[in-house]
């Protein structure tokens, strides 16, 4: 039996720009990086600001197509407040205000287009520092994808205080998912040895070992950047955290899953309950299980049990930070708050948003205040909040 016209257009439409860009790629990768690298002088606009560079440098980078908001003077100054010297990339054009308020707190202010996403704008940033990074004791690489909740900036002392070559704040494919429907299937066997392990790269932490040796530098030298997201997460984020892995160094996350079962299971039932309550599981398909799994009666071993395999298959699903915000502000005190979640379904930005109720400290207001704007913006605003 032949196919239907209609059938085969639709086929042909979702196969053949995929087929097309695997066909380019081998042209690509010989040509995009060396072109760009001509180009970005053109491209990009640096401005110096008025701290010096320290033994510490950040690499803080920012996408304020809104304009600088108040959660990234946070972070600035709280690298600052942690004696980081920060080098603002935007990947957007800045308002000469702007421009000026970055530049009154950096060593550097950089704007660049948006190629490459975050890593294009690290592989800037961090070039234009190549003559530094050998006399530092720490690169730190941040990016503005998740709000930073604790304004004192303790996050940077956990870091410090791994005393490892390279510390991310969390991983993420150190464990085998399971669909969620399959949630009690889950075995929690947490290995770094998975091919697609990586450290998620919100907040990095690079020391002296790794910045003095010269295959980091080659290593961004040398990193195909393109206006991929998948190849930007592959080539970048997974690529980095696995080259550090192969060459040897020292490595972990200041809040480790490994141990996440122990955890949960020493939850009290109320609190267990709660955690399960404000697990984000992003796909609205997945909603059904959650529901299901709550109807149990938390007090007994199958409800407590249901429960931490449904936290647990989310975590390895969406990833630890979108997942888990309730868990890792009210018991793992983690202070960052993934923005992506906002763009997810109604009832799981409803969710998100009053778990921001129990936001701690001054920065409180401003982040819920751009969560909100942010919600609104991509029509994800639940109907009461957007009526308000």
């Amino acid at each position: 039996m032949s196919l239907p016209l209609w059938k085969i257009k639709r086929e042909l439409k979702r196969v053949l720009p995929k087929t097309l860009e695997t066909l380019a790629e081998p042209f690509r990768h010989l040509t995009f990086l060396p072109l760009y690298d001509l180009r970005k002088k053109r491209l990009m606009q640096v401005a110096d600001g008025t701290l010096p560079p320290g033994p510490e440098i950040g690499i803080y980078l920012i996408f304020p197509d809104k304009g600088v908001l108040p959660s990234h003077m946070t972070m600035i100054h709280a690298m600052v407040r942690q004696g980081i010297s920060p080098v603002v990339v935007s990947n957007c054009p800045l308002s000469p205000e702007d421009r000026a308020t970055l530049a009154s707190t950096a060593f550097r202010v950089i704007e660049r287009p948006n190629i490459g996403y975050d890593f294009g704008g690290y592989r800037d940033g961090i070039l234009s520092i190549a003559d530094l990074l050998p006399g530092l004791k720490r690169l730190w690489v941040l990016n503005d994808s998740a709000w930073l909740i604790d304004a004192t900036g303790s996050w940077f002392a956990t870091a410090r205080g791994l005393d490892r070559d390279f510390a991310g704040s969390v991983s993420n494919f150190g464990i085998r998912k399971v669909d969620m429907q399959d949630h009690t299937r889950i075995r929690w066997a947490f290995n770094t040895a998975n091919r697609r392990f990586h450290y998620v790269s919100n907040a990095w932490c690079i020391g002296t070992r790794i910045l003095s040796d010269p295959a980091f530098l080659k290593f961004w030298k040398r990193l195909q950047i393109r206006d991929s997201k998948q190849l930007t997460v592959r080539r970048g984020e997974v690529g980095f955290s696995q080259w550090v892995i192969r060459h040897g160094y020292t490595h972990g996350a200041t809040h480790e899953i490994a141990g996440l079962d122990d955890a949960l299971a020493h939850l009290s039932d109320s609190a267990l309950d709660a955690v399960a309550r404000h697990l984000l599981v992003i796909d609205p398909a997945c909603e059904s299980v959650k529901t299901d799994v709550l109807s149990l009666d938390p007090g007994t071993r199958e409800g407590r049990a249901a429960r931490i395999t449904l936290c647990l298959t989310a975590t390895a699903r969406f990833g630890y930070l979108i997942a888990m915000p309730y868990y890792l502000l009210h018991h793992a005190q983690l202070p960052f708050f993934k923005k992506s979640v906002l763009a997810a379904s109604a009832d799981t930005v409803a969710l998100a948003l009053a778990i921001m109720n129990d936001l701690p400290g001054d920065t409180a207001a401003a982040i819920r205040d751009e969560a909100l704007a942010r919600a609104r913006a991509k029509g994800t605003l639940p109907k009461v909040q957007a009526e308000a």
